[in-house]
Parts: C-alpha cells; sequence; structure tokens
C-alpha cells in the first residue's frame, strides 16, 4: 500500500540521488533502501494487483508481472538482498560501494527516468549544483498553507516590520496575503492565480509568492515569467521573475525590455520602483533608476549582458541568476496588504504588456515564417524591428 503519491517519492528519489552525488553515500543508500519496497508497492498499485499487510518484499517482488518492465525478478531480489544488507548495518568499501550505487541507480530510474537519462545514466554527470538544489528542495518545510489552510478569508491585513526578522512568521503572513489577492479583480480579469508559497527552512533566505498566468497548462512557476512577492529579512519585492527553468521567457523578456520604454509601461508610481538584478535566486545586484528603459545605450549593454549570461549557461542546468527584472523593491517597514496590491497591480500590468508583446511576435512569425535547417524559427531584421518601432 502506497504512503506516498508519484510526485512525492520522485522527490525522495531526487534527494536520495542528489546525497549520493555529493557523496552523502550512508544516507543516500538508507533512503534508497526505504524506496525500493515502495516503488515495488507503485509498481503493484499500477498492476492492479491486491496488496497485504502481511506481505514481505520478498512477497512483493513475487506478485509482479514483470512482462511490462525492463527489470526482472532476479534483478529486483538482488537489490532485496543489498536492502537487506543496509538496513542490518552493512559496512562499506571502495570494493563493495557498487552494490550500493546500483541500488541507486534503480530508484532514480525507477521515479525519475527524464533527469536518469539527461545525464546518461551516470551518476557523476549529475551537475553539483542540480543536486544541491534537489537536497534545498527536499530539506525544508511545506508552508503550502495557501492551498490547506486558511481557507476563512480572515487576514490581519498587513506585514508588520518584526516579521521581516522572522521567515516562518513572514510564510504565515504570506499566506493570509494570498488569500486576500487571490479574488481581486486585478487578479481575476487577467486570469492570474496564486501559486504555492516557497517553502523555507531555518537555512532560508526568502519567502516567495508567485502569481501565474492559467494558460500554461499546469506547468510550473519554475519554467515560466511570474508576478512575484518576495521577502527576505531587508526587504519586500513586487516584481517579475522567471523560475530556474523559464529559459525561453528570459529570452523573449529581453527582447520586451529592448523594445519598451516608461511611456509604453505608462506606470504612475514610480516611488520604489527599479530595475534590478538578481544573483542565487534573491540577492540583489545593480539596482538602477526604472528610467533605463528610456536610455537605449545603457539598457542594449545590459541585455547584451544578459544574453551572454544566459547563452552561457545553457538550457539544461536551472539558473540562479535574473537580469533587468523591473520591480518595486521595499525596505523592511509595516506594509498593509492594500498598499502591496496598488503596486502589485503595477506590475500585473507590466506582465500583461510581456505577455502582449511575446503573442503578438509569435503572431507576426506565423505570417513570414522562416526556420533554420533544425526547423526553430528565424525572427528576420525587419520582423524584429517592426515589433520594436510598434512599440516605441
Amino acid at each position: 500500500m502506497l504512503i506516498a503519491s508519484e510526485d512525492e517519492l520522485k522527490r525522495i528519489a531526487k534527494f536520495c540521488v542528489a546525497l549520493y552525488r555529493t557523496e552523502k553515500i550512508i544516507q543516500s543508500a538508507h533512503i534508497a533502501s526505504n524506496l525500493l519496497e515502495l516503488i515495488v508497492d507503485l509498481w503493484l498499485e499500477k498492476q492492479n494487483v491486491p496488496d497485504s499487510k502481511e506481505d514481505s518484499l520478498y512477497d512483493k517482488i513475487n506478485k509482479l508481472n514483470y512482462s511490462g518492465l525492463i527489470y526482472s525478478q532476479s534483478d529486483l531480489d538482488e537489490l532485496r538482498l543489498i536492502r537487506n544488507k543496509i538496513v542490518h548495518g552493512y559496512k562499506y568499501s571502495s570494493d563493495n560501494i557498487y552494490y550500493i550505487l546500483n541500488l541507486v541507480y534503480f530508484i532514480w530510474d525507477g521515479l525519475d527516468n527524464e533527469s536518469y537519462l539527461k545525464c546518461d545514466t551516470e551518476i557523476k554527470q549529475l551537475d553539483l549544483k542540480t543536486a544541491y538544489i534537489w537536497i534545498r528542495d527536499f530539506e525544508v518545510i511545506d508552508t503550502n498553507y495557501f492551498e490547506e489552510t486558511n481557507r476563512t478569508g480572515i487576514h490581519s491585513g498587513s506585514i508588520k516590520l518584526n516579521d521581516f526578522n522572522n521567515l516562518y512568521k513572514m510564510a504565515e503572513k504570506f499566506t493570509e496575503l494570498a488569500n486576500y489577492i487571490s479574488t481581486k479583480k486585478e487578479l481575476t480579469k487577467h486570469s492570474l492565480s496564486v501559486d504555492n508559497i516557497s517553502a523555507i527552512n531555518s537555512t532560508s533566505a526568502y519567502v516567495w509568492l508567485a502569481i501565474t498566468s492559467g494558460n500554461h497548462g499546469g506547468r510550473t512557476k519554475i519554467e515560466f515569467a511570474s508576478v512575484s512577492i518576495l521577502a527576505t529579512p531587508d526587504n519586500l519585492r513586487i516584481y517579475i521573475d522567471f523560475g530556474g527553468k523559464a529559459f525561453d521567457d528570459r529570452r523573449k523578456y529581453l527582447e520586451f525590455i529592448k523594445a519598451t520604454n516608461t511611456t509604453m509601461l505608462n506606470i504612475e508610481d514610480k516611488e520604489d520602483l527599479y530595475i534590478f538584478d538578481i544573483e542565487w535566486y534573491s540577492y540583489i545586484e545593480n539596482k538602477v533608476d526604472f528610467n533605463i528603459l528610456d536610455d537605449k545605450v545603457k539598457k542594449n549593454n545590459k541585455i547584451s549582458s544578459a544574453k551572454k549570461l544566459f547563452e552561457d549557461n545553457g538550457d539544461r542546468i536551472p539558473l540562479a541568476s535574473n537580469r533587468l527584472l523591473i520591480g518595486y523593491i521595499l525596505q523592511k517597514q509595516d506594509l498593509s496588504f492594500k498598499k502591496i496590491l496598488k503596486k502589485l497591480t503595477n506590475i500585473i500590468s507590466v506582465y500583461h504588456h510581456f505577455q502582449t508583446f511575446e503573442y503578438e511576435r509569435a503572431e507576426s512569425l506565423k505570417i513570414n515564417r522562416k526556420v533554420n535547417s533544425s526547423g526553430e524559427d528565424i525572427v528576420t531584421k525587419q520582423q524584429l524591428n517592426s515589433l520594436i518601432d510598434k512599440y516605441t
């Protein structure tokens, strides 16, 4: 009988693999030992095989139908014996670590085959940065209050100065804020919805609340642009953000920034409004005045630098950096939800401009579509200039 969903098992499996990759072999081995039986349970459930609380792992392996599996019964029996040795105090050395690795590979392949194949089925091909991200994503306290609790709509109406000193408290305030803004017309008229609040632990540097478009078919804030509210112990930001895997949206956003100016965005409330860069998810660098959007030379220099950063990273490793983000940076202070919503409305407008630009750019390409040898769209200079002229 499964005690966790398949998505939860995948998350645990990635944690297990990341621990092995970062040389925490014993921890990885014990997690893999527990996951082995859970994978067998998952397969039995998918095969509609009745389970029994009295069944041992040996019994469950015997019940499996192997016709649709790439593993044989003898494969699983061998892994079961490795699992038993680990559970009963298996001592690993350079001579027998191979057996633990085999178990970890089975867990990885069985629960997250996509990333397993991307790394060419070799754990050493897993980028260390990605491994640490998987560990960080697991070692957290779940703060998904918006989905699970506080549905009454009752809220304190503000973030207090002292809330910045305790991110657990800030996460609670974010759940209240999420409920406050989720039904406001500023979101509903653009078909926007509040995503989960980021999970935190004692080493977290921020709390993040993302608002995303409903047009992404359930894909997450990690893969697309979002309107975001993020708090650190120093400040609160309301801004356009891009998740680690939002590779395409980052590139499109740079074209949008190149084409836009302050007149087009028409934001009256420019107090605390900046263009800024981010390193390692939340650290602000190169904060400049919003009016840089009207300085084509400075703006284009920053765009060129951002393009090089994104190209050097490629589309395989999640990005921890962002460039030329438009948003408000409010230093720690008492902040009413009404004030936050007012500034949020302006950033939603920027997000809407970006989405419109992206859509019309795609439509323009359809009119006179050209592709390269790989079948990818080529934006001609004439097409791009016509878009820039339209928005400037």
